[in-house]
């Protein structure tokens, strides 16, 4: 009787404990200080609108982020150690005014999916070119980019 209700018991703690985990899995943080505070327990983070100084952040402390938005955020640039982050599964950098992506973007390995609509000053071809070498990317979404061709 002991050890079914130790078993029992065992199986309500490990249910409970996936059930929160799946549940901070799905949980999105929009502050990018809160974020800091425990940013391996960060899975995704929505920095959109927010015109952030992104100088300076260690992004290789995000060990299981897999989501992360910089939409319209007026970025000029990257912000560097992004492409540290090796568990990055989809990003969304639209409406911002970069013209390229840097060529160690192809380190996200795992990235599966990339936003970059409203990019008006975006230089495709060379942007397509690091693109090029993501091998788990399947969608790339490019809407209002004021293409008139697709480069070959």
């Amino acid at each position: 009787m002991k050890t079914y209700f130790l078993s029992a018991l065992v199986l309500l703690c490990t249910t409970s404990l996936w059930s929160q985990i799946k549940n901070d899995k799905n949980r999105e943080f929009n502050d990018l200080n809160d974020a800091l505070k425990t940013p391996e327990l960060i899975y995704r983070l929505n920095l959109s609108n927010q015109n952030l100084k992104l100088d300076g952040v260690d992004w290789s402390k995000f060990i299981n982020l897999e989501y992360l938005s910089l939409k319209n955020d007026h970025l000029k640039e990257i912000p560097s150690g992004i492409t540290k982050i090796k568990t990055l599964k989809s990003i969304d950098l639209s409406g911002n005014d970069f013209d390229v992506l840097p060529s160690d973007f192809a380190n996200l390995e795992f990235l599966e999916e990339i936003k970059l609509n409203d990019e008006t000053k975006m230089n495709l071809p060379k942007t397509l070119d690091v693109l090029a070498k993501l091998p788990m990317l399947k969608s790339l979404y490019l809407e209002n980019d004021q293409l008139k061709t697709i480069p070959s």
